[in-house]
């Protein structure tokens, strides 16, 4: 815990974000809330919700890969099929259950199937 005047701390707070720390992580550090730590991020212009993340935007899926996931018979599936078809691929296993999920959870409606079928045509 930080000890020192409340100017300090607010630096502190500002300079723990710019290092890396997570808002729960400087809460815990200086002894405040994370609602405080919050308010005070926010009034020096930092969103503390809205760290990017450090790879980036994820591509879109091709359409080769919509195909290996979309047409899966379960989430299981759907890995084995993308992981034999793009071993290389930087994509998470959670992204390739989404992705199946979200496609399944839509049906014929899904933008994936919509998506390579105005491809074929």
């Amino acid at each position: 815990m930080i000890d020192t005047s409340w100017s300090e701390v607010r630096g502190a707070m500002v300079a723990d974000w710019h290092a890396g720390f997570k808002l729960g992580e400087i809460a815990a550090r200086v002894g405040w809330s994370p609602t405080v730590v919050s308010r005070v991020l926010r009034e020096h212009g930092i969103n503390p919700r809205g760290r990017p993340r450090a790879h980036g935007k994820a591509p879109r899926w091709s359409d080769a890969e919509l195909v290996a996931v979309v047409f899966a018979r379960d989430q299981g599936d759907a890995r084995q099929r993308y992981r034999a078809r793009f071993p290389e691929s930087g994509r998470t296993d959670d992204a390739i259950n989404r992705r199946y999920h979200v496609a399944k959870r839509q049906g014929e409606a899904s933008p994936a199937l919509r998506q390579l079928r105005e491809g074929a045509a």
